[in-house]
């Protein structure tokens, strides 16, 4: 297996990351997961690189949501050739995670991925934070957040240079993390 944790018993990682991990194979990369905990605070990120988001709702329904940031392309790859390693890295983490917290539970809680935006636009998701009316951009150039629907549609056509047309149509991935946690995409 390709992927491997990295860990240093002398280096503190920085508040939200969990974990720092590389993949051997190509592409080469380092990345590490981000944790976002909801109900502490209001999402605001501007992380650049290829990412992917996973929403976890825990077994006492919180809902946690990671995104894995490559940190480094050692080879320069394409976002396409990895996006698949990145799911499969994704895939790594969960069972890892799972292992180390919920080892002795019988409920593991549920895993899910963000969904793309609409057709037009792989590779984009865009979180909808029903708590804090906030929103969060994910797309290959990293992560960015946006304090209203405005700044998201301006974010899209301005900075991501997507087509009116690409964008007009398409449905949030909605996070409630609310008394009745929830997460979907509409």
């Amino acid at each position: 297996m390709p992927h491997y944790i990295c860990s240093n018993p002398f280096l503190q990682l920085s508040e939200g990351i969990e974990t720092m991990m590389y993949h051997s194979d190509s592409p080469r990369y380092f990345s590490c997961v981000l944790s976002l905990d909801l109900k502490n605070r209001m999402p605001v990120m501007y992380e650049t690189g290829p990412n992917l988001g996973i929403v976890h709702i825990t077994p006492d329904q919180q809902t946690r949501l990671y995104f894995i940031v490559v940190d480094d392309n050692l080879n320069k790859s394409s976002t396409q050739k990895m996006q698949k390693t990145l799911r499969q890295q994704a895939q790594f983490f969960i069972d890892q995670f799972v292992a180390q917290h919920y080892n002795s539970s019988e409920d593991k809680g549920s895993w899910m991925w963000l969904r793309d935006y609409n057709s037009l636009t792989p590779g984009l998701q865009i979180i909808h934070f029903k708590a804090h009316n906030t929103f969060l951009v994910s797309c290959e150039r990293g992560l960015h957040g946006c304090a209203n629907e405005q700044e998201v549609s301006e974010f899209l056509t301005d900075i991501l240079e997507y087509p009116e047309n690409h964008i007009e149509n398409g449905g949030f991935n909605i996070i409630d993390p609310g008394p009745d946690s929830s997460a979907q995409a509409v």
